[in-house]
């Protein structure tokens, strides 16, 4: 038998992201990748509460690695690696 908490934590997550996909006037399915992410988009809409007057920029890290380009391949990876929160 499924965990009750556990069900209703769910329904609470797709709930964020139909409110998210509502407030972008689009449909789930049509919504980028990062923003389908139940976390991400109670994160989204819980900034958005607090600040309303303020634009909200949403960037998926990138686990390759920041700025590695190949002509340079570790110039900011290693440095950001070391600092990256878990």
């Amino acid at each position: 038998m499924p965990n009750l908490f556990e069900f209703i934590r769910r329904k609470k997550q797709e709930r964020n992201v139909r409110i998210l996909a509502r407030k972008f006037k689009k449909d789930i399915v049509n919504l980028p990748k990062v923003l389908q992410d139940p976390v991400i988009a109670s994160l989204v809409l819980r900034a958005t509460k607090n600040h309303t007057n303020m634009p909200a920029i949403i960037i998926q890290w990138n686990n390759a690695g920041f700025n590695n380009v190949p002509t340079s391949p570790t110039i900011d990876t290693e440095l950001l690696a070391r600092i990256r929160m878990p």
